[in-house]
């Protein structure tokens, strides 16, 4: 019996990880590599080939995953910088309708999408740039 007990315990353990996990993302190379069940030093090399991630998940088949997944991960970031303080309620209540809006237009082909300016990111150019640049009105979507 208790062989069993910590057999269903152990389960029930795995599957809250697993679920936490898939949740989980921190950019978009990971995301793509959970739901096409691939490395993420693959998706990061197809993706520097200059196939857009929209395009890598939908040639698996996995373009509502990755609508998704892409507006989870985004929420959670966007709620991230409210709780902190680095940004207004309102502001992220816009950059989240913009991603709505362009992952609704988004068909997988690497236009509608966006290839760099809006595959589901703010879709506005805000962010650090990390030196290349694109401090204010650069690209919409670092990935």
């Amino acid at each position: 019996m208790l062989k069993k007990i910590t057999m269903l315990t152990l389960l029930i353990v795995a599957i809250a990880v697993s679920a936490f996990a898939a949740g989980s993302y921190n950019n978009p190379a990971e995301l793509v590599a959970s739901i096409t069940n691939r490395s993420v030093d693959s998706v990061i090399e197809e993706r520097r080939d200059g196939k857009p991630f929209c395009v890598i998940a939908n040639e698996a088949g996995k373009l509502d995953e990755y609508k998704s997944g892409m507006l989870e991960m985004r929420k959670e970031q966007l709620d991230r910088r409210v709780a902190d303080g680095t940004m207004t309620q309102e502001r992220a209540d816009y950059l989240l309708d913009r991603m709505e809006n362009n992952l609704a237009n988004c068909d997988g082909s690497g236009y509608n999408c966006g290839n760099a300016y809006g595959c589901g990111g703010w879709g506005d150019g805000y962010g650090p740039g990390h030196g290349r640049g694109w401090h204010h009105g650069g690209h919409g979507c670092r990935w």
